[in-house]
């Protein structure tokens, strides 16, 4: 099962660091309660012509965050209807991809941290191995020897912190998303077109070489 309804939309796109305008969060807080929207109910419940309405859920779409389904007005053929509602699939893949950066940035900071590998028990000063080995392990600012470092606090949160980031990542089952679903029941099928039977290619006679003249060739005196 998804991880993702057990917050609410806007409050996982918070933690996403995604910034949400006004009408971008009602429209969000319209779809979390039902499972397809019409974008004309979205507009009038916002106040918003429906080409308003429409680019913000377009918007919306671009991120992984909603899906639509089209079907024809039974009212007017030609025309129609967009139903919208929050697409857990493909918002599921955002907030996977999202904890991947996150677990990158976090395994750059731990291999910032563990650079320093020497520190000095007088005045806790810390140094990377180069520098210790350069001064001779003997700290250059107060003269004592330097030791090994122990894990500080924020290396070992790090850790955790990856672990857990990891673990969450290889867990989370990422099904393919869903292709759109158009309406199209009532849609006149296209004539094919008639392929004609291409005739067979006249061959050509051969043509005949001129006969060989019978008469003897006159000598040249």
């Amino acid at each position: 099962m998804s991880a993702v309804p057990k917050k609410s939309i806007v409050e996982l796109l918070t933690e996403l660091g995604m910034i949400l305008d006004p009408d971008t969060l009602r429209v969000l807080e319209i779809l979390e309660k039902k499972d397809s929207v019409s974008e004309d109910v979205i507009a009038e419940k916002l106040k918003i012509k429906v080409n308003a309405a429409r680019k913000l859920l377009y918007a919306l779409h671009t991120k992984g965050i909603t899906a639509y389904t089209k079907q024809r007005d039974p009212k007017k053929k030609w025309w129609y209807l967009y139903y919208w509602g929050i697409d857990r699939v493909r918002l599921q893949a955002v907030v996977v991809e999202y904890k991947k950066k996150l677990l990158e940035n976090k395994q750059k900071e731990l291999e910032t941290e563990k650079q320093f590998a020497f520190e000095c028990a007088a005045c806790t000063e810390k140094y990377a191995y180069e520098d210790a080995l350069e001064s001779e392990f003997t700290c250059p600012k107060c003269g004592s020897l330097l030791a090994e470092a122990r894990p500080t606090k924020t290396i070992m949160r790090l850790e955790r912190e990856i672990a857990i980031l990891d673990k969450q990542i290889k867990e989370t089952p990422l099904p393919k998303p869903k292709p759109v679903v158009e309406d199209e029941s009532e849609e006149e099928e296209k004539p094919k077109a008639k392929t004609q039977a291409k005739k067979p290619a006249l061959k050509k006679a051969p043509q005949k070489k001129p006969a060989k003249s019978s008469k003897p060739k006159k000598k040249k005196k």
